[in-house]
């Protein structure tokens, strides 16, 4: 039995063009309100790594240290600030709270996430209702911008390169960029990251990537990196586990000794 990480990164999304996450003030307070300690505790099973944007268990020093990122707002346990921050920002906007439709795949990772996420943003005067998706269905809807905010979305990482959650999510042309926000500033730190060969400047590249995206302003709010329980059977031999779900589909060589 062993606990392993799946490479797969879960999170909000909002429609960037659609009130109320077209105010900067309103993703942010999304952003401190979400609780990412219940989230993985109660939907996850205590199996994951909140609100980290590389998991280090897989990225190594690539990822952001874990005690600065705990430290940050939004992410850290005692959410009295960030909820008092966020009430303000929402009600500078809408005094009277703001009400939306929360939309997520109907899945069970989505459908355990989203009953567990609103009430905390119902704390901050946004109050959702929660609507769900055909998968096929839900995913047509995310690429045309047919939603408002996306409740739960998990990316599964189809390389290991600390690059790979970036290129996905976190740039304007990346297509888990649900939210539609050109961001610049994040494309700039991309493209820096795929040029430069010294490691020790890539990772110093890649901690300023996530801090930008920790404390600045984007459309997606990272949930965290899922965990799963594994148990492999001692007469099972010839089978490695991969880095990525992707990678343990395959069991070409696994041979029983029995």
């Amino acid at each position: 039995y062993s606990e392993v990480p799946l490479g797969v990164i879960h999170q909000l999304h909002m429609n960037t063009k659609k009130e109320p996450f077209n105010h900067p003030d309103i993703r942010r307070a999304v952003h401190l309100a979400i609780d990412r300690h219940v989230i993985i505790e109660k939907a996850m099973d205590g199996l994951g790594i909140p609100c980290a944007i590389l998991d280090p268990d897989l990225f190594g020093d690539y990822a952001l240290p874990m005690e600065e990122v705990l430290q940050m707002p939004g992410c850290r346990r005692d959410k009295t600030e960030d909820l008092a921050e966020a009430k303000r920002l929402v009600a500078k906007h809408y005094p009277d709270g703001v009400d939306i439709v929360l939309s997520v795949r109907s899945l069970p990772t989505y459908l355990d996430h989203a009953p567990l996420v609103m009430p905390q943003l119902k704390k901050i005067g946004i109050r959702a209702k929660m609507k769900t998706w055909e998968s096929a269905a839900g995913f047509a809807a995310w690429a045309r911008g047919d939603f408002t905010v996306i409740g739960s979305q998990a990316t599964a990482m189809t390389f290991m390169d600390p690059s790979a959650p970036f290129t996905l999510i976190f740039t304007t042309e990346s297509p888990r960029n649900y939210g539609r926000l050109p961001l610049p500033q994040l494309d700039e730190l991309y493209e820096k990251s795929l040029r430069e060969l010294d490691e020790q400047k890539r990772i110093a590249i890649f901690h300023e990537y996530q801090r930008r995206i920790l404390r600045g302003d984007t459309p997606a709010v990272t949930y965290g990196w899922s965990r799963t329980a594994m148990f492999v059977a001692k007469k099972i031999k010839d089978w490695t586990r991969g880095p990525t779900v992707y990678d343990n589909t395959s069991f070409t060589n696994v041979w029983l000794d029995q």
